[in-house]
């Protein structure tokens, strides 16, 4: 991956993860896998499953398991939400 592909992806993740704030088990609203996360992201670029967990792990974001699936645990930042 080259720097300006790096740039670009970095970009967007930092865009998505700015709608959630770091959780914990008692206050994520949201839990999802990073599989999860590359469908929602498919529209604007292709990520792999561990370009997402590279960045939120570098982002301070915790996983918690759902019937031994791992989830990162997310809360939803009201203020930041992506308009319409």
């Amino acid at each position: 991956m080259d720097k300006k592909e790096t740039n670009f992806k970095t970009l967007i993740l930092a865009r998505y993860t700015g709608e959630f704030l770091q959780a914990t088990e008692e206050d994520a609203t949201e839990r999802k896998t990073s599989a999860q996360i590359v469908i929602d992201l498919r529209p604007v670029a292709e990520f792999s499953i561990n370009e997402i967990a590279k960045y939120l792990i570098g982002a301070g974001y915790s996983i918690a398991f759902e019937d031994s699936t791992p989830m990162w645990l997310l809360r939803k930042e009201p203020t930041k939400e992506l308009g319409m």
